[in-house]
């Protein structure tokens, strides 16, 4: 597995923590957001062409990772299971999905 280098809250001074922790958490996120996400979105997250849509674009340098959370709306419907929008994430997913989105 490729280690990646950048860093959660470099910029902000929050703690620093890998964004992508392994190449297959990357594949996940961008796979879960291409199936899930990028239909209103965008495939580089700056779609606004959906009511109440905001750009993800550049997300991840003006929030950190919980902030991001947050504004998922995203809520637990058992052990290992969320529910986004109407949509049942894994947790895994979810994780994973804002490891991708914070790097657009």
């Amino acid at each position: 597995m490729l280690a990646a280098a950048a860093v959660v809250g470099a910029s902000t001074g929050a703690a620093q923590r890998p964004r992508i922790a392994c190449a297959d958490e990357w594949e996940l996120g961008r796979a879960t957001y291409m199936s899930r996400c990028a239909h209103c979105h965008g495939e580089d997250g700056s779609d606004t062409s959906y009511p109440e849509i905001r750009p993800l674009e550049g997300i991840g340098q003006r929030l950190n990772r919980e902030e991001i959370r947050a504004r998922l709306h995203s809520k637990a419907v058992g052990p290992k299971l969320v529910l986004i929008r109407g949509e049942t994430f894994t947790a895994a997913e979810v994780e994973a999905l804002i490891s991708y989105v914070a790097e657009l």
